[in-house]
């Protein structure tokens, strides 16, 4: 679906918490007037309620912001707040009972981090909260895992507080109480943790951490930890997947680890990979997703959820950019569901044209549908803002109506700007293919082969209307679709 430069314009100076609905599905954005947004977690609800959790920049301060959603997407609550008036971030929600809710990131009043968690009820309001200190180290990242001792383990990076550049994984048990019962900083450097389980019996833990934990530990690892936080085991994580994400049991002897596969038969071609383990790391099975769409990134928190092994989801952000969060370009949100042995169900694409989308995490709900969330850039208003953009899809992975949403089959190219003026720039990996632009009318106006990564054609000589165009590989038509001119 097209949309009208002067229409993004007008939308941008209007305040939106829009909901479509239908049946088992929902969109949600919240659009606010300069300010950027960002939702980190989500957590459903006994009642089937979703409490999402992140941080909004107005100028130069940032503020928590928690929200909950109804099962059909409606607005219940919402809350934002700055600690004690100090930036707040806002980075993971942890339940410790059926009606309280533990917040956990960091405040700053200057260049150093501390780590800050709060106590809510499920109405929002604050009922505890405490700021951790870390001595001669700095708060970068978190996440939690709840012990059968209910306890909560914090687990992420720090720095060091004098060039901020040395990187150590940190693991801090705390009670629901916020009282601390242990800190540890491991001493090697790291790319990090990327997450956390407790094993099956208790009586220890396993630390999933990403390639360069120092020189000890070469590669992805789990260590496997007693009970203190003492390595007891190393072990190396299979590298058919790199950037690790997120991790999950499937069974009690069997986890599924998500993250990057880096396809070298399509020139590094960066897929969302996926592998299922035994405790020894041994492979059971390995693939990836992405392998005919242009490049594809796991969600920036979370990127693999399930209710039932048999029906698991895998999400992404298709056509993201490298060079940062505002990049004028069309993305979109890449899910797929498979079963504990990765035998894909379905595979489906969900986006808008004219919007930067980048996924930040899903979160599978009970009746069988997933939630996907992140933040979109409506990138012709050159607002630099993101509004939050959530989507509950159904288990068959369909969201809302067709007439409300655009489902779109997985792209080999990404044409933009669209709507454009001077330059059309085609983005694809494709190999042997040639781009054809033609009128309304479909007479051909001119043929240009495609070089790999981004190929830029002048268009300053056409006149402003609607224009139609295919891609062809080795003479057969693979893509087309509709370029505007204004």
């Amino acid at each position: 679906m097209k949309r009208i430069i002067i229409s993004c314009l007008i939308s941008l100076f209007i305040l939106t918490d829009y909901i479509s609905v239908g049946q088992s599905t929902f969109e949600y954005i919240s659009a606010k007037v300069d300010t950027d947004q960002c939702v980190a977690d989500a957590i459903s609800k006994p009642n089937g309620e979703v409490i999402f959790v992140g941080t909004s920049k107005v100028g130069g301060k940032f503020e928590g912001n928690i929200f909950i959603l109804g099962s059909d997407g409606e607005l219940l609550s919402h809350r934002e707040f700055a600690w004690h008036g100090k930036s707040t971030y806002i980075e993971k929600i942890a339940p410790v009972s059926p009606n309280r809710f533990l917040l956990i990131g960091a405040v700053t009043e200057g260049v150093v981090y501390n780590l800050f968690v709060c106590l809510i009820d499920s109405a929002l309001n604050e009922i505890k909260g405490r700021e951790f200190p870390l001595g001669s180290y700095n708060y970068l990242s978190s996440k939690s895992l709840t012990d059968h001792d209910h306890n909560i383990i914090i687990n992420g990076l720090v720095s060091d507080t004098t060039t901020f550049d040395r990187l150590y994984p940190y693991l801090y048990k705390i009670s629901t109480d916020l009282d601390s019962i242990q800190l540890k900083i491991f001493d090697k450097q790291a790319w990090g943790i990327f997450d956390m389980m407790e094993k099956s019996n208790h009586d220890g833990y396993y630390l999933f951490l990403n390639a360069n934990f120092g020189l000890k530990y070469n590669g992805s690892t789990v260590l496997v930890l007693d009970d203190t936080f003492n390595v007891v085991q190393t072990e190396h994580i299979p590298s058919d997947v790199e950037n690790y994400n997120t991790a999950k049991w499937i069974t009690d002897s069997t986890f599924i680890l998500s993250g990057e596969h880096f396809d070298l038969d399509v020139d590094g071609k960066v897929t969302l990979g996926v592998v299922v383990v035994d405790t020894s790391m041994n492979e059971k099975y390995f693939t990836h997703f992405g392998k005919d769409t242009i490049t594809n990134f796991p969600g920036f928190r979370r990127n693999l959820d399930f209710i039932t092994p048999a029906q698991i989801y895998l999400g992404g952000t298709t056509n993201l950019g490298y060079d940062g969060l505002f990049m004028n370009q069309d993305s979109w949100f890449f899910l797929n569901k498979f079963d504990s042995t990765l035998a894909l169900t379905w595979q489906k694409s969900y986006s808008k044209s004219g919007y930067y989308y980048n996924l930040w995490g899903i979160l599978a709900t009970q009746d069988g549908g997933c939630i996907m969330y992140g933040t979109r850039y409506n990138y012709p208003t050159n607002s630099m803002t993101r509004d939050i953009y959530i989507l509950k899809v159904d288990k068959q992975g369909f969201a809302l109506s067709t007439d409300d949403y655009d489902m779109m089959p997985p792209k080999l190219a990404n044409i933009y700007p669209n709507p454009g003026q001077d330059d059309l720039c085609i983005q694809t990996s494709l190999k042997n293919a040639d781009f054809v632009l033609a009128d309304c009318l479909g007479r051909e106006i001119f043929r240009k082969p495609l070089l790999s990564n981004t190929t830029v054609l002048s268009t300053n000589k056409l006149e402003s209307g609607l224009y139609l165009y295919s891609i062809l590989q080795f003479g057969s038509v693979v893509q087309t679709g509709k370029w505007i001119k204004y």
